[in-house]
């Protein structure tokens, strides 16, 4: 499990290095059905480069599964051989190629969201997309309860079929008669054991890790910071690599195992364990210290301007409402007019606030300031201008964050024309820019201080860049090993949209830089009680959350 982990981490950073340098070719960002066709039509060869990533990932994922499965078998029959192993697991690759790789992707996606919730690793803290996911499901109390009875079946179907690999390993079936001898072979009550075994194990997870917080409390009340630092941070590792060790024993709780005394073999296992172990624990504790060495002290964003559904968004009705909390910045979202100006309003069509089916982009913003716009048939009032919202900003000294919307109705040359309107105002005052569109983001960075320009990730599948100072981040994809990698490199983040306490929670034990909110009053009560938290209560966050 442990060479597994390492070999997934290195693919990991080896596809995200890929995703980095094709997003950075695409004009428009990947967060939209329209944006997602303009990349298909437009640049066919990265869109091929993405579908040989997606190809190469699933052959990843099943060679992995091959060579785990092997060795499985190798230590039950006391026949462990690694270069037979790595042989065998090359040989089935490629008998059964994209096949395989699209089943063992499958059945591992069936578990993989009660696995990333109750099994701590690296490896599964670094799967952002079922973070993301799951934090659409879990708005909803509908979606969520949905969302679990769906996990408790994937778990169910996986637990029918994962002896497939088993089956294939044994290059005497095809993929169709390894599925049904699977099925045959996990009758219900093997099934009742299954769920047994793995309730027992999840509780040998969780309760050493309990212990090993209350030894990190205790510990840290007599030791300097500089220690208690060091002590966390090996306790980040430690818990990390329990995780671990109990989901490689799992299988072994299903089977019966006869004892053996090969001394060579054990020799054998135990260099390359120790190995292992060591370097897998040098890099979590590495992780751990560069995080646990950023304080709490994130600057408070209040998003599209509101807290609370005070108003409605993007406007001075909810501007002036919300600025009595004192945010530290005031976020809002601008596009390009039909004339050229700059209005304020987030979507692509004026349906959803003003049942208008009509882009921003195809108005003067003339005609776009006399538009009533309502969220909730409570609050009314009409889109304003950047001009005007700006005016009333710096007149109040509070400082904005102003994201700039791609659009396929922006013109060619919309970011410079937005500079050349607004630059000097932005310096004067303070405020800062970001983008979700990379190219934008370069012209930014090029015509403003590098610390008034963020680029956002919506997905965070990419790795940090030396050109880009400031990350914004969707909270549910934040990983340690992300907030590492941006410290490491000195940048900032940013963590996005984070409207509940456990969302904030989590953006807190993180450190990160800033935090964007539809809910500032709640956010800077969180700050307040997160800046008297220990260290073990931080960890405990971030082992939690993540």
């Amino acid at each position: 499990m442990l060479t597994i982990e390492l070999v997934s981490r290195l693919g990991l950073m080896i596809f995200k290095l890929f995703s980095t340098t094709m997003f950075n070719r695409v004009e428009l960002p990947l967060i939209s059905i329209w944006t997602i066709k303009a990349t298909i039509i437009h640049h066919p060869f990265i869109s091929l480069g993405f579908l040989i990533e997606a190809s190469a990932i699933l052959l990843l994922i099943f060679w992995l599964t091959l060579i785990y499965t092997l060795s499985f078998l190798g230590i039950i029959n006391q026949n462990f051989n690694f270069k037979n192993i790595w042989n065998k697991s090359i040989y089935l690759l490629g008998k059964y190629h994209i096949k395989g790789g699209i089943f063992s992707g499958l059945i591992l996606l069936l578990i993989t969201p009660v696995f990333k919730f109750f099994y701590k690793t690296p490896l599964l803290s670094s799967l952002t997309s079922v973070s993301l996911i799951s934090e659409k499901i879990f708005k909803n109390p509908f979606t969520g309860f949905l969302g679990i009875l769906g996990s408790l079946i994937g778990c169910w179907l996986f637990f029918k079929l994962f002896g497939s690999l088993y089956y294939l390993s044994q290059d005497k079936y095809t993929l169709k008669e390894a599925i049904k001898s699977s099925w045959r072979y996990n009758s219900s009550k093997r099934m009742f054991t299954y769920f047994k075994q793995l309730g027992i194990n999840i509780g040998l997870t969780w309760i050493p890790v309990g212990i090993i917080l209350g030894i990190l409390r205790i510990c840290e009340s007599f030791v300097s910071k500089k220690v208690d630092t060091l002590l966390i941070s090996g306790g980040f590792a430690l818990i990390s690599m329990w995780a671990i060790f109990t989901l490689s024993i799992l299988p072994l709780q299903f089977i019966e195992v006869k004892p053996h005394n090969s001394r060579r073999l054990n020799l054998k296992f135990g260099g390359y364990l120790c190995a292992l172990v060591l370097i897998t624990f040098g890099l979590q504790a590495s992780i751990g210290k560069l995080i646990f060495s950023y304080p709490i002290n994130p600057t408070t964003v209040s998003h599209r301007g509101v807290n609370m559904n005070n108003g409605v968004e993007n406007t001075l009705q909810a501007f002036n409402k919300t600025i009595k909390y004192h945010p530290d910045y005031i976020e809002i979202d601008v596009q390009e007019t039909k004339d050229h100006h700059f209005i304020v309003a987030h979507d692509i069509s004026l349906d959803k606030l003003a049942g208008i089916h009509k882009a921003p982009g195809q108005l003067p913003l003339k005609k776009l300031e006399k538009i009533k716009v309502t969220n909730d048939q409570h609050h009314f009032t009409k889109l304003v201008s950047l001009d005007k919202y700006l005016s009333v900003a710096n007149a109040k000294h509070q400082k904005l964050l102003i994201d700039l919307k791609p659009s396929p109705f922006n013109s060619s040359n919309s970011t410079q024309n937005f500079l050349q309107q607004y630059k000097d105002d932005i310096i004067k005052h303070h405020h800062q820019v970001h983008t979700l569109n990379f190219n934008e983001f370069i012209i930014l960075k090029k015509n403003l201080p590098s610390n008034r320009t963020n680029y956002l990730l919506p997905y965070n599948l990419t790795l940090p860049e030396n050109e880009v100072p400031s990350y914004g981040v969707r909270y549910s994809t934040l990983t340690p090993q992300f907030v590492s990698s941006s410290r490491m490199l000195h940048k900032r983040i940013y963590a996005w949209t984070v409207d509940n306490p456990i969302a904030m929670k989590k953006s807190l034990a993180m450190g990160v830089d800033s935090i964007v909110t539809d809910n500032i009053k709640v956010l800077q009560q969180q700050i307040k009680a997160a800046k008297h938290w220990s260290d073990t209560k931080r960890l405990l966050y971030i082992y939690l959350f993540n």
